[in-house]
């Protein structure tokens, strides 16, 4: 391969992995950012308390379209809720748990894609900047100084080579960053609902309990 021709190989790799970064990231903050950040514990007690109420009265569609303002993940359990409220506990617990697994799956889809390309875009450039270096040593051994225009060349490519790759991962880890914990607060939301609506159910629709640890 002639000089430089692995350094150029490497930046391949690196804008490839930049293209994946930018699609799994525009996907992403299409699910996570939409409808703005969860609500706290409080407010999400609260509105599960609502749909409760109303599965309890016996208005399933009513608590549907509750559930369906405060989000997809509590619309997800809303609906898990009224197809089995008047089910035995276990019916329910198992709806929701297997809505709130179906939720979790569609937040996490491809975010373990950006670790992995900021991981592997850091490599490529020290990569990219070790064979640009190769390269610069054969240069000098094989016509010492009698080309310092190339040898600059291929030092600038090794130097080049190593930005690109932090330029790239940088986002790419930073974008993991804040949908990691974009999940963890759904997640805490999603929690938060499950213990309330089940706390209801077991209640028998009379009044909800302090969730148990876990449920």
């Amino acid at each position: 391969m002639p000089p430089g021709g692995w350094v150029g190989a490497f930046l391949a790799g690196i804008a490839v992995l930049a293209t994946v970064a930018v699609v799994i990231s525009l996907d992403r903050a299409r699910v996570l950012l939409a409808g703005g950040r969860p609500a706290a514990e409080g407010p999400s007690r609260t509105q599960a308390r609502a749909v409760a109420d109303l599965l309890n009265a016996g208005q399933i569609e009513a608590a549907r379209s509750r559930g369906r303002e405060s989000g997809p993940g509590p619309a997800a359990l809303a609906d898990a809720a009224g197809a089995a409220w008047e089910e035995p506990d276990g019916a329910l617990h198992d709806r929701l748990e297997s809505a709130a697994g179906c939720e979790i799956g569609r937040l996490e889809r491809g975010v373990w894609l950006l670790a992995l390309v900021a991981n592997l875009a850091a490599l490529l450039g020290y990569f990219g900047a070790i064979a640009a270096m190769l390269d610069a040593f054969s240069l000098l051994s094989a016509a010492g100084l009698d080309k310092p225009e190339l040898l600059g060349t291929l030092i600038r490519r090794a130097l080049f080579a190593t930005f690109t790759g932090l330029a790239v991962a940088a986002p790419a880890l930073a974008a993991y960053s804040v949908f990691t914990a974009r999940i963890a607060a759904r997640v805490r939301e999603l929690e938060t609902w499950a213990d309330a609506l089940f706390s209801a159910h077991d209640a028998g629709f009379r009044e909800l309990t302090p969730p148990a640890a876990g449920w």
